[in-house]
């Protein structure tokens, strides 16, 4: 390191030193100029100066996201790149693989890690997980994917085309236009880096740079406490009762029953596949009655990032198998979720759905507004829920949901009462905010629709192989009934060809797909629609699909290669949401985009 790259280091340290963070005391406007110009060429910078930045306002994580230039979701955004999509290094052992960037003007390691999945989609935990790694552990093949984080891509692309040992270029685009560059390295990582994000099984600890989150080790839903440690709720407790009820009648309306968290409703952590951007912990499901397991069960995900928390639904043969024996019991079940947050007070809250017509927010005051009210009346958020506390902390909630407000399958939906639930009760003298949901009755068109469709055989465990195997089935006339209820349903909704098909592709589009690319899966529907609906003529499913399969064909695509698709239910922790909570959604929506492409070394490079 040269003599001039050592003196900010040492003025940090001084700064460190000579201006404490004391309670209340606001961040050293020169300690925080200084720890940015570091922060830009090292990722730890944050953990290592961490106590000094305990008291940073939102102001002062403002100065410090601008000075990485990045907004406020490519600070805390990740970039994953599936290893299907770096066929470069496809095979490779892990273990040889580094991730770098330009980083002060040279090519240096940035945090990253490669997780690996069972045949199923969930994350593979060696002596945990029940299924087969899909492709051979150790190394970057099957459902693997490449995690790291956009800010830490570098803002220049490598020149030096003597590099010898870069697998692959990756280019990274956000919403905005910016460009970020990293390369992966053939070669072993020479340096471990402190964790953004970790998880203690024993201990049922989260611990995050900017959060951290106590649970009862042996049930994730049973949450204790979550803590931000920055600005100036840092070191209070965020989260307030957590309350989960299913009321229900078991086979019988007059037989009724209460299912709640933690008591009967439980997430058992099975493993955890800890790395320095995510960890992931493989949990089980399951509904507890009287004390005892029953066989309601499920395995399922969470993924931690530094400020998010991802939780991928399975879409798959397995869930709504599960799904279907479990509903089939209830009668005239209720459904209520709500969860109070603490230091809320002044806090601004808005749903998308409202967020759009009025471009309001609800003030947590106490007081009971025409806009609370409104969004109390709410059967839906819309695309995201927004808290932001400006306090220095905040909470976005999106999801994937397939189901969109008046929409394609809301149309399903008939006779099931849903609403959103806003409230400022007042605790210990302070008003609280209070969100919720709340469901009443089953959607009893999509009971029909499963008992008038085929029963799938218990070999088909995988969505493309259940589309061909339908497709037989409407070939041999047995989807009529199945015909005959969809078009009841959407009679008056059905208006013509083209809308049909964008309603379900905006609908199915919400998902995530494992198998085959979204865009594809698009083009596929577009195509094979486009002269096979007849509205408003009933929709005939046999035709459909055997148009589906014929189109496939003629674009070389497989449908068998369909796997399986992911709900995404995701919580992000920005620091601040402002005035346009919008725009963060925005961002997210589109994601980072990436490009990846073969290093090609000049003819001078020397082999290695």
């Amino acid at each position: 390191m040269r003599p001039q790259h050592y003196l900010p280091i040492f003025m940090l340290i001084f700064l460190s030193w000579a201006l404490p963070s004391f309670a209340n005391t606001p961040v050293d406007e020169r300690f925080l100029n200084t720890f940015i110009r570091i922060y830009k060429n090292d990722p730890e910078a944050l953990q290592r100066f961490q106590a000094q930045l305990i008291n940073a306002r939102p102001e002062d994580m403002d100065k410090v996201v601008h000075g990485l230039e990045t907004n406020t979701y490519t600070y805390l955004a990740p970039v994953i790149i599936p290893a299907v999509d770096i066929p470069q290094a496809q095979g490779l052992a892990n273990d040889t693989l580094t991730l770098m960037a330009i980083k002060d003007g040279k090519l240096k390691e940035i945090p990253f890690q490669i997780d690996e999945y069972d045949e199923t989609g969930l994350i593979w935990v060696e002596d945990v997980s029940k299924n087969e790694p899909e492709g051979a552990p150790g190394h970057f093949d099957g459902f693997d994917e490449l995690v790291f984080m956009f800010r830490d891509a570098g803002l220049e692309p490598l020149t030096d085309s003597t590099q010898p040992h870069i697998i692959s270029e990756l280019t990274l685009n956000d919403a905005e236009g910016q460009t970020r560059y990293a390369y992966l390295v053939k070669q072993a990582p020479s340096k471990t880096f402190n964790p953004y994000i970790s998880v203690d099984m024993e201990q049922g600890q989260v611990r995050s740079t900017v959060f951290e989150l106590d649970f009862n080790p042996k049930n994730l839903l049973d949450v204790e406490t979550m803590v931000s440690k920055v600005g100036p709720e840092a070191g209070q407790n965020l989260l307030g009762d957590l309350n989960v009820k299913l009321s229900t009648g078991i086979l019988s309306r007059n037989l009724r029953f209460s299912l709640e968290v933690p008591n009967n409703i439980r997430a058992l952590p099975l493993g955890v596949k800890d790395g320095p951007v995510r960890s992931t912990v493989l949990i089980r499901a399951r509904v507890w009655y009287m004390g005892m397991p029953t066989l309601l069960t499920h395995p399922l995900q969470v993924q931690f990032y530094e400020q998010a928390t991802n939780i991928p639904i399975p879409f798959d043969i397995s869930s709504i198998s599960t799904l279907r024996h479990f509903v089939g019991m209830l009668k005239e079940p209720k459904l209520d979720i709500s969860l109070q947050l603490k230091h809320t007070e002044n806090a601004n809250v808005t749903f998308a759905n409202v967020f759009e017509k009025h471009q309001e927010f609800a003030r947590v005051d106490g007081q009971t507004s025409s806009f609370e009210q409104l969004l109390n009346a709410q059967r839906m958020p819309g695309d995201w829920l927004s808290v932001d506390s400006n306090k220095g902390w905040g909470f976005l909630f999106s999801h994937g949901i397939p189901v969109t407000e008046n929409g394609l399958f809301d149309q399903y939906l008939e006779g099931t009462e849903i609403n959103m639930v806003y409230k400022e009760p007042r605790i210990n003298g302070a008003p609280t905010l209070e969100l919720g949901f709340q469901g009443k009755n089953l959607p009893m068109t999509v009971f029909d629709l499963l008992k008038a469709a085929p029963t799938l055989p218990k070999r088909i465990t995988e969505l493309g192989d259940a589309f061909l195997f339908y497709e037989e089935q409407g070939r041999n006339g047995k989807l009529h009934k199945y015909d005959e209820i969809v078009h009841n349903t959407l009679k008056d909704f059905a208006k013509s060809n083209e809308q049909l098909t964008e309603a379900f592709i905006t609908d199915m589009g919400r998902m995530q797909y494992v198998g085959m690319k979204k865009e594809q899966l698009n083009a596929l529907i577009r195509a094979g629609l486009k002269d096979t609906l007849a509205i408003p003529d009933p929709v005939d499913h046999g035709k459909v699909l055997t148009a589906l399969v014929a189109e496939a064909k003629k674009q070389g695509v497989d449908w068998a290669d369909l796997r399986f698709a992911n709900i995404p239910i995701t919580l992000w922790f920005p620091h601040k949401l402002g005035t346009e909570p919008h725009k963060f959604y925005q961002q997210q929506a589109h994601g980072i985009a990436v490009t990846t492409q073969p290093w090609q070394p000049s003819e001078t490079a020397i082999n290695p």
